[in-house]
């Protein structure tokens, strides 16, 4: 057996044994893709969906604790993802207004940005456009 023909034989078996045991690894072979604990492990937050409808209101606490907060670039992008919530984001709209004169020049672009798009969501929704979604 020729040296290349074993190298190929053993890099071919070395790469299908890390594809079997990679899969397995991660959970992937017992039907739920990428769970790693079993079911009596508590959920920490790390494993909450915050993009789920019932952490609406806890996402809109923290973007708004940072744009109350130091850091001016967390700052505008915690503005610009009020914006993004549309109508969802009624709840904190006056106190955005309150923030709207921001030390951060950019930090006050991004909140009245974002007050304009949240009115503009909440015209569409009193219209019975819909808004956002």
């Amino acid at each position: 057996m020729s040296k290349r023909v074993l190298f190929n034989s053993t890099t071919g078996l070395g790469v299908l044994g890390i594809l079997l045991v990679f899969p397995m690894l991660a959970g992937c072979g017992d039907g739920r893709p990428g769970v790693r604990f079993g079911e009596d492990h508590d959920a920490g937050p790390e494993n909450i969906q915050i993009h789920a409808p019932e952490n609406r209101d806890k996402k809109m606490v923290a973007l708004m604790a940072l744009v109350a907060g130091q850091d001016f670039k967390k700052g505008k992008v915690a503005a610009i993802n009020m914006g993004k919530m549309g109508h969802y984001a009624e709840p904190h709209l006056e106190t955005l207004k309150s923030y709207s004169d921001h030390p951060d020049p950019e930090v006050s672009a991004a909140i009245k940005d974002a007050i304009t798009k949240i009115e503009a969501d909440l015209a569409k929704q009193a219209a019975g456009d819909g808004g956002s979604e």
